[in-house]
Parts: C-alpha cells; structure tokens; sequence
C-alpha cells in the first residue's frame, strides 16, 4: 500500500552511500549527519542500486515492500572519514598510539614505586630503618637478638632469610602463607599473627561454636583463679595449646572423651604433689590464632604468673595447608604474647615444644607433613639455642616414634596417631617433670 508509511531511506545532507545489497533485504540509504523519516510515496523518486545475481538493477522505491534486515556492505566514495565508525576507530586508535607512546614511562613508574615499597618495609633495607609498630616491637628485638648468633643464622643460610625478616614478612602478607604441596586441597590458612576467635561452624553440638565459648570461659576462670589457698601458691608451669593439651583434663573442647578419662587422674599425681601446681590452657582444634585471640582476652590475667610456660601449638595450622614458615611465625606470636606478659617476671622460662608425630605413614621420612614438621622443630631448638636464658626446647618427637627404626607413630602411645593414649600421656609427663627439674623449675624429688 503506497499510503503505508516506511522507514525506508535516509538522506544525507552531502551525499547518499551506494548500497550493494542481496535481493529481498530491506533497503537504507545512510549519511553522515542529519537523519530524517520519509515515506514510499516521498522517495518515489529515488532510486537505489542492488546486487542481483550478479547484475546491477535500479529498483523504484514505490513498488518496494520492506521485509527484513540481513547484513550488507556499505560502499561510500568518500571512503569512512565522515562515517560514526571511522571517528570511533580514529579514536581508538589514538587511545591505542598514546598508552604504547607511555607504557614505558608507566611500567618504569611503577617499578619504581614498587620497589620504594620493598626498601620501606624491608628488614635488611640499609636505606630505610625498620620502625616496627608497638604490636611487633618485642618479638622483632627478640628475633633480631637471635638472627645475631650462630645457631639462627647458620640453620636459615639456605632460605637467604632470617626470623625477623620471616615474621614481618608474613606479617605484612608479603609471602604466601600457604603450603606448595598441599594437593587439590583448599587453602584457608589466616594470618598466624592476627587473633582470629573460632568459629567451629556449627552452632550446637560436641563440636560447636558453643562448646568452644564454653572451653574458653572454663580457661578464663581457671586462669583468674589460678591461686589456691590463702597463701596464694604460686603456679610452677602453665600449659598452652590445642586439644593435646587439653586432654589433660579428660576432654575435648569441654566434652568428655573416653578415651582421656583416666587421664587427669595421672595429671593430678604428676602436677600437684609436693606443693606444686600446674595449669593447662588448651581447646581442641585450636590454631595458633586461635590460642593468640585467647591470650589476648581473658586467658593471660595480671595475676597469672608460673616460674615457666609451655607451648605446644601448630598442627592443626597444617590441617588448614599453612606453610611451615606460616606455623613457625603463629609460633613466635604465642611466644611474643608470653615474653610481653612476662615482662614482670624476667626469670620465668619459656619451653618450646617440638610438633608431636602424627599419621600412618609406614615411613614418615617419606611424608611432606613430617618433613615440614622436621623443619619447624629445627627452628625451634635453634631458637632455644640462641636465647638460653630465656628460651628452653624440648623434644617430644623421638617419644612417639616406634623404636624399630622405621619412623612409624607408636599406635599404642597414640590411639589415633595424633592425640595420646593414657599410656602416652604417661610417657609424655614423666619426661615433661625431667625437664622442668633440668631448668630449675621442679625442685621435687619424686617421678
């Protein structure tokens, strides 16, 4: 119908485009500029060219019936300078021609940048002085202290570090914090130095963000009422740690387990006789952020003050695929926590205890776990070694080993090849008692 009205053609000021066009296909004019609606009966003069078969026909606009749009290419005498496309491909290319033009300078800039970043933070920077924030300065002293004596900086020659440059540098997150061999396993290892309160997941339940908050405030009470008596005895050792310490009680995250329950009736003949007293502090599944978040809210009061503390923490870090350079500085946190608080009572005595042996490797030399565990406990007698009056390192491993020499964990010292048996936990003490005579700390004769 010619009456029909038909978006059909549009005119341009200056000049109209040639369109090579299949039959069939509707049919626009384009221009460059301004656009305007016509109709059939208006373009009844015009014309346009098509491509049929190969042959060039002039089509009238009067008879031609719009039915659909297909692709079509568009051929212009002036070429593209005055199309949209061409000034949007001039711009292009402008934007282009400028980021190659100062690419260098940019990537010269940020190096440049970055490498200011580096120097400032640095331990080693000779340029910078390190001006650690008041949360790392003791650790820092007492790290820079041992990275000066033989032990720390001959076991650290084939990592081109030292302790002070590895805390700060897991610290500041500007190492990964997770292990290169951890397998298909996800990552969800946390900053070691950054309290972190547990969160079990589940609300209710043996294993539950409940029975934890009940664990924690069981610690805090036994901590604040850590004298008995009038005379206020003072306590001779105080144990810190995940479920291997804990246990000592008979329970696992404030739960009864079966399998400890004879257990605090050893721990009361072997810690409380003769007028000495100890304390343990431990929840299960704990990580060292976890234990740092308990120090620092509730479970080290003023008036909590042993002659020496123990620390067994970091195999539930592993669990989580932290790198063992993560597990040692979580480590050091806990052991920069103690030293702070202890600040009053500068003869009190810190033991490092080495990471127990855990699994059911036929041969745990021939385990990733056990040969990071092997490094930490280097680490850690190292540590011991550089600052003897303050530090004392004791070693659990060899108690837990079968003694056929085939490195395998003694399943009857641990039921589960992670956590003590009765008769483990018996073993375990005995030698604990030696140590703390051997330091000075148990002036007792007996066990």
């Amino acid at each position: 119908n010619k009456d029909e009205q038909h978006d059909v053609v549009r005119e341009s000021r200056e000049s109209r485009c040639n369109l090579r066009l299949p039959s069939g296909t509707i049919l626009y004019s384009m221009r460059s500029t301004v656009h305007r609606r016509i109709s059939t009966r208006e373009a009844s003069s015009q014309s346009i060219t098509t491509d049929e078969g190969g042959e060039q026909q002039e089509l009238n606009l009067d008879h031609l019936v719009v039915r659909r749009k297909l692709h079509y290419q568009i051929t212009r005498d002036e070429g593209l300078d005055s199309t949209w496309w061409g000034t949007t491909w001039k711009t292009l290319g402008s934007f282009f021609l400028t980021l190659l033009l100062l690419g260098p300078f940019l990537h010269a800039s940020y190096q440049q940048y970055h490498q200011q970043q580096q120097q400032q933070h640095s331990p080693l920077s000779s340029e910078t002085p390190i001006v650690p924030s008041d949360d790392v300065i003791t650790v820092l002293d007492f790290l820079i202290k041992a990275d000066l004596l033989s032990c720390a900086s001959t076991n650290l020659l084939h990592l081109n570090t030292t302790y002070s440059q590895m805390y700060l540098d897991i610290k500041l997150e500007r190492k990964s914090m997770c292990r290169d061999h951890a397998g298909t396993k996800r990552c969800r290892c946390h900053n070691p130095t950054i309290p972190n309160r547990r969160n079990v997941g589940a609300n209710k339940g043996t294993w539950s963000n409940e029975s934890w908050r009940a664990a924690f405030e069981r610690n805090k009470e036994m901590a604040a009422s850590s004298f008995l008596g009038e005379d206020q005895q003072q306590l001779d050792v105080v144990f810190l740690g995940d479920s291997i310490t804990e246990m000592w009680q008979g329970t696992a995250m404030n739960n009864e387990i079966k399998q400890a329950k004879e257990v605090p009736a050893f721990w009361n003949e072997l810690f409380l006789q003769d007028n000495h007293r100890a304390l343990q502090l431990g929840i299960a599944g704990d990580l060292s952020n976890n234990l740092l978040y308990r120090l620092q809210n509730g479970e080290l009061p003023e008036t909590l003050n042993p002659t020496a503390w123990w620390i067994l923490i970091g195999t539930n870090d592993y669990v989580d695929n932290c790198a063992r350079n993560a597990i040692l500085v979580g480590i050091m946190a806990i052991l920069d926590e103690v030293l702070r608080h202890n600040k009053s009572a500068a003869t009190a005595r810190v033991v490092l205890n080495t990471l127990l042996p855990r699994g059911k490797d036929k041969n745990l030399l021939d385990s990733n776990m056990w040969q990071d565990f092997m490094w930490i406990n280097d680490q850690l007698e190292c540590l011991a070694q550089s600052l003897p009056e303050q530090l004392s390192f004791f070693n659990g491993t060899s108690l837990f080993l079968t003694n056929d020499g085939k490195h395998q964990v003694n399943h009857t010292l641990m039921y589960d090849y992670l956590h003590p048996s009765l008769e483990g936990y018996k073993v375990w003490g005995s030698a604990i008692l030696e140590k703390l005579k051997d330091i000075g700390v148990w002036k007792s004769t007996m066990i």
